[in-house]
């Protein structure tokens, strides 16, 4: 979660700070975020279709439409986030299985040469 607030926080500062900038974001635009996160991120951003994000507002209702966009970003955005998050997870615990099995075979490569002495 401490990522997905710095990497939001990049992103705004780095001026994707609307539904159409994000949109557009490169792989070199997520220069801050963990390689994983970035594959993710991407990944996600271009299953979106553009046309999740169009309004039928009327035009003299810029308020709403900026209230409907900042809705649509922020869910884009958080929905993006709990994905890196989910794959995050899966990886962390991939990386600890493979953690305890080299220990397991380590333990037992000592074992057997502690047997042959």
């Amino acid at each position: 979660e401490e990522d997905a607030v710095a990497y939001y926080n990049h992103l705004l500062d780095d001026g994707f700070d609307s539904i159409d900038m994000l949109i557009e974001v490169l792989e070199e635009d997520l220069y801050f975020m963990k390689k994983g996160h970035q594959i993710t991120v991407l990944q996600s951003m271009n299953s979106v279709d553009n046309d999740d994000f169009s309004f039928d507002s009327p035009e003299n209702d810029l308020d709403a439409v900026d209230d409907q966009k900042t809705i649509s970003r922020d869910t884009t955005i958080d929905n993006t986030i709990d994905q890196a998050g989910k794959e995050l997870d899966k990886t962390e615990a991939w990386i600890a299985e493979q953690n305890r099995l080299v220990e397991e075979r380590v333990a037992a490569r000592l074992a057997a040469e502690d047997e042959a002495e």
